[in-house]
């Protein structure tokens, strides 16, 4: 499994404290990734929901398109 899903791999790194944070990308399906993500890390004692949020910040193009 963590040959074949880089959120797993991930995931691990910043359990053993070899990354501060994860991003996954736009491919996968999200439940499926999250579930693999908490499945390794876990959750703080007293948190029963897991959740996430995107942000996309795009750059204004000088290119006389609107």
């Amino acid at each position: 499994t963590v040959r074949t899903r880089n959120a797993v791999l991930g995931a691990l790194a910043v359990r053993q404290g070899e990354a501060d944070g994860l991003i996954c990308g736009l491919v996968g399906r999200y439940s499926r990734i999250l579930n693999d993500i908490v499945d390794v890390i876990g959750l703080r004692p007293g948190v029963d929901l897991d959740d996430s949020a995107s942000l996309m910040e795009l750059m204004e193009h000088d290119d006389g398109a609107h």
